[in-house]
């Protein structure tokens, strides 16, 4: 408990100071641009993100899998790093071409109210730095470097994007496109990383330049990995791009505020993940069961205490937190509420997810997400036209309720835990 509690709590400062960074860039968003832009500006990051999930084939879950296990054979992580850059870099370009050859179609079915087409071909070209950001953040966890992966992961980006909207609203009186913003900052953070990875892997006699030794098939134990990350991605996201579909970019805004609010009560659960994951993996690599049955026992009762004061408050005062972004949030204070209990559920569950994928087991967790993503998206079509944002927030609690219990069952089942 002891070590948890210490590894998450360094991850958790980090969550918490760029969770506050990504609600100072809404609040400034919300209130100096409005509803809408900041509709445009969350589903530019989600189209971005969802993009690279495939580019990344996996592989920022399977490096947190294979490196605490082989780091001390440098040979051995140096060719594994060198096939993952490899891979990174197929499956970036592929995945590039591919939004660039669709980006007609989501501009039109996804923008309402104005013509995307500029920023989606940048986002384009930005994937590619942006499947690299995604995946060398994993490779500093993967070595133990909680307090360097926490900065890059939790961080960076949101913090950056604050300072630079704040300093010229506020400095200048210049109002910046926030879209211009977020990309410029993805590409800078991207290069300054790399320089630091090849830096960190130099101090520890790991060269990506000379030849490495690594023989095993890296892709046919990642994709499972791969169809979890844009499973869990798309039933946290489908409701943004069905709001944006069937409603506008303005209840899009209105809706990711409920959202960020919710995200609030699983920093505990993140931060406890972002440690507990190479711990499981080492654990369960030395076949030592009852040592993952602990971690996860003692992940629960953290995860539990602290959850719960959080779930209280912003159940408490929906409108005040909500009247944050503008008057016009606080009519989304039922779909806030429901979310928030969906939340809940995702926290008191614990880390089933990086249990099923940290032991072997990520085959079943990608069907039980399938199903998942199955019902959010049905229930998203059938009540969104009716009880439009409510209705979202419904679709997102059966379909994450479902997917933590049935992992959870699962887990139990297979005497995981």
């Amino acid at each position: 408990m002891k070590d948890i509690l210490k590894g998450s709590a360094v991850i958790f400062l980090f969550k918490v100071a760029g969770a506050v960074s990504l609600l100072g860039v809404h609040l400034l968003i919300a209130r100096h641009y409005g509803a809408s832009t900041l509709g445009v500006f969350n589903l530019m990051l989600a189209l971005l993100t969802f993009s690279a999930i495939f580019s990344r084939l996996g592989l920022d879950m399977y490096v947190v899998r294979v490196l605490p296990e082989i780091g001390n054979d440098k040979a051995l992580a140096a060719g594994f790093i060198q096939i993952v850059f490899k891979l990174l870099f197929i499956g970036s370009i592929v995945s590039a071409l591919l939004f660039l050859s669709s980006s007609s179609l989501i501009n039109q079915y996804i923008f309402k109210s104005f013509d995307a087409s500029s920023y989606l071909i940048v986002l384009a070209v930005l994937i590619i730095p942006f499947t690299y950001f995604s995946v060398m953040p994993e490779i500093f966890r993967g070595f133990q470097d909680i307090k360097i992966y926490s900065f890059y992961r939790n961080l960076a980006q949101n913090f950056l994007v604050l300072l630079i909207l704040a300093f010229y609203i506020f400095s200048l009186n210049i109002k910046l496109d926030p879209v211009w913003v977020l990309y410029a900052a993805l590409f800078f953070i991207s290069i300054v990383m790399a320089c630091h990875l090849y830096s960190f892997l130099k101090e520890k006699d790991i060269s990506l330049f000379d030849k490495g030794i690594y023989h095993k098939k890296i892709l046919i134990y990642s994709y499972p990995m791969m169809f979890t990350s844009s499973m869990i991605f798309m039933m946290g996201n489908v409701d943004s791009f069905m709001i944006s579909y069937y409603l506008d970019e303005a209840q899009v805004g209105i809706y990711s505020a409920c959202l960020k609010l919710s995200f609030v009560i699983t920093f505990i659960l993140a931060s406890v993940n972002g440690f507990v994951a190479p711990k499981i993996s080492k654990a369960h690599a030395k076949g030592d069961a009852e040592q993952v049955k602990k971690i996860y026992r003692d992940s629960v009762r953290l995860i539990v205490l602290a959850s719960l004061p959080i779930f209280i408050l912003l159940y408490g005062f929906p409108e005040f937190f909500l009247g944050l972004f503008g008057q016009e949030f606080t009519k989304a204070t039922v779909a806030l509420l429901i979310i928030n209990t969906a939340f809940l559920i995702n926290a008191l569950c614990g880390p089933v997810g990086h249990l099923l994928n940290m032991t072997d087991h990520q085959l079943d967790f990608m069907k039980i997400l399938v199903v998942g993503l199955v019902i959010n998206f049905v229930l998203n079509i059938m009540l969104i036209p009716v009880y439009q944002i409510n209705g979202a927030a419904i679709a997102t609690f059966f379909s994450m309720s479902f997917w933590n219990l049935a992992s959870l069952i699962l887990l139990k089942k297979n005497k995981v835990i």
